[in-house]
């Protein structure tokens, strides 16, 4: 019973959502449309772009904006910082493993107490998958 009203009471009609399921609908449908326009050669990773819709979309277009560019922003820093990583200690596990231990436990801990908590997480979760993604493997080993 109490499950039904939780129910009734999150699908119930409310101002803006038709908006902005449309919103999150059509913008779902552009990027499968170019995805398999264009292709897996120049978009290999497609199906993020699903992913990374859902997430950032919010009740409104200025909070979907937002956490957009905190997306971007954290995106950017975990990726470049990654690649660095990669690339300065690929031949030496000793200090890679210890490394990847401090950039994700100061991602979760600054998630936490900044003003700007979804770039500090991303920025480590991308991070990790920068360093741990083996080049070359398909959608499926992403999973």
């Amino acid at each position: 019973m109490r499950l039904l009203s939780f129910f009734q009471r999150e699908l119930a009609p409310t101002p803006g959502r038709l908006r902005a399921a449309l919103r999150i609908t059509v913008s779902a449908i552009i990027a499968v449309l170019v995805t398999v326009t264009v292709g897996g050669d120049y978009f290999p990773h497609g199906h993020w772009t699903i992913v990374t819709i859902f997430t950032v979309s919010q009740a409104d277009a200025g909070a979907s904006l937002r956490k957009s560019i905190q997306r971007v922003i954290g995106t950017l820093i975990g990726g470049g910082l990654g690649i660095l990583v990669v690339i300065a200690f690929v031949d030496i596990p000793a200090f890679y493993v210890p490394l990847l231990g401090v950039v994700v436990t100061f991602g979760i801990f600054a998630s936490f107490t900044t003003s700007a908590p979804y770039v500090m997480l991303l920025g480590s979760l991308t991070f990790v998958l920068v360093t741990f993604f083996p080049p070359g493997s398909g959608p499926t080993e992403a999973v």
